[in-house]
C-alpha cells in the first residue's frame, strides 16, 4: 500500500490556500443547504440563539408550527494541518419530528484549480418537549486531493450548541 502524502501550508501557498476555502465556502453554499420538502404541522415555531461548543453564535428558524426548521446558521471552526477555518454550517427545511428530532447530512465533491473537495456536513439535535429550546450536534468533515496524488483531511469533530428562544 502506498503512502499518503499530506498537502501543507508551505507545498499549497497562499494562492492554493485562498482557492481551497473559496472551493469549500462554494461548495457549503451550493451543497449546505439541504433541503427537504416537507409540510410544518403541530406548534411551537420561533428563534432560538445560542452559543457553540467552540464560542461562536448561531441560531435555529423554525417555522410558526415548529415542525420544520426553516434555516439554522451554525459558525463552525474546521481543523486542518495547515490552520483552522471558520465556516457557516448553514441548512434548510429541515424536518422536525414530534418528538423534537432532527437530522439532516449534506455531501457533495467539486474541484476547481486542479485540487477536488469531498465533503460532508452533518447537523442533528433534538427541541425540548415545551419547544423552548434545543440543542444542536454539527459536524464538517473535508478531504483535499491535489493533482500531485497529495490530501489533506479537515475536521470539526463534534460541535455542539445549547440555544433558547
Amino acid at each position: 500500500m502506498q503512502a499518503m502524502k499530506t498537502l501543507s501550508h508551505r507545498h499549497l501557498g497562499p494562492q492554493v490556500l485562498a482557492t481551497l476555502a473559496s472551493v469549500v465556502v462554494s461548495a457549503l453554499l451550493v451543497f449546505g443547504s439541504a433541503t427537504d420538502q416537507a409540510a410544518a404541522r403541530g406548534g411551537g415555531g420561533g428563534v432560538f440563539r445560542g452559543t457553540t461548543s467552540q464560542g461562536y453564535p448561531g441560531y435555529v428558524k423554525t417555522s410558526s408550527f415548529g415542525y420544520l426548521i426553516d434555516r439554522v446558521t451554525i459558525p463552525v471552526l474546521v481543523k486542518c494541518s495547515f490552520g483552522p477555518m471558520l465556516l457557516p454550517q448553514k441548512f434548510q427545511l429541515v424536518t422536525v419530528k414530534p418528538n423534537g428530532q432532527f437530522k439532516e447530512t449534506a455531501s457533495g465533491a467539486t474541484e476547481e484549480e486542479r485540487v477536488s473537495l469531498q465533503f460532508t456536513e452533518s447537523l442533528s439535535g433534538r427541541f425540548d418537549k415545551q419547544r423552548t429550546s434545543v440543542v444542536t450536534k454539527s459536524r464538517m468533515h473535508f478531504i483535499f486531493h491535489a493533482s500531485d496524488g497529495s490530501t489533506e483531511e479537515c475536521d470539526s469533530g463534534i460541535v455542539t450548541m445549547h440555544a433558547h428562544k
